[in-house]
């Protein structure tokens, strides 16, 4: 093959035509490179968006939670509140109510103790968590929407190099009918 063409003739349109075949050989290697591209970062802002989806699932998993744990602690809240006015009325009535104070007494030890400031713990973890959740979710949209600028310069890449091959290729069939 190579004798063949060293034997060929060196005229002015044989190295022209040699110089175009190089350079319509250099767009094809680029056409390779932008489609490979163009995959890649398709299946990267797929992964991204399932990510942010997963991140927003467990922000909202989680904000439930914390508003589940919130009306807990306000339910123990009111039943402090409701203790604490009962308990003295019950003092100063009869003695067969004496039994029911010491009951409240008991479930206000009980409230007042770590139960209520654990909840409130818990239901400040869980919120901050949820808010960490967003903010992530936040941050991967405004990544996948550069990903996705990205894409769009390469699918205008990949077209300007398409308009060169389709001229190129006309160029090709038009010298072949000159030969």
């Amino acid at each position: 093959m190579i004798e063949s063409f060293n034997n060929f003739p060196e005229t002015a349109s044989n190295r022209e035509l040699l110089r175009f075949l190089l350079g319509f050989g250099h767009l094809l290697d680029t056409l390779a490179r932008d489609f490979q591209k163009k995959r890649e970062i398709a299946t990267y802002a797929n992964k991204q968006d399932l990510l942010r989806q997963k991140e927003l699932s467990q922000g909202e998993s989680m904000r439930t939670e914390a508003f589940s744990l919130d009306i807990q602690a306000q339910k123990k809240k009111y039943e402090l509140e409701d203790l604490e006015i009962s308990i003295p009325l019950w003092e100063d009535g009869i003695k067969k109510l004496q039994a029911k104070v010491d009951a409240g007494k008991k479930r206000q030890a009980e409230i007042s103790g770590s139960s209520l400031i654990s909840i409130s713990a818990q239901q400040q973890e869980k919120a901050k968590v949820a808010l960490q959740h967003f903010e992530k979710a936040a941050a991967i949209k405004a990544y996948t929407a550069t990903l996705l600028a990205v894409e769009a310069l390469v699918d205008s890449r990949l077209q300007e190099a398409m308009a060169a091959y389709e001229a190129m290729k006309q160029n090709i069939k038009l010298w072949l009918t000159l030969l």
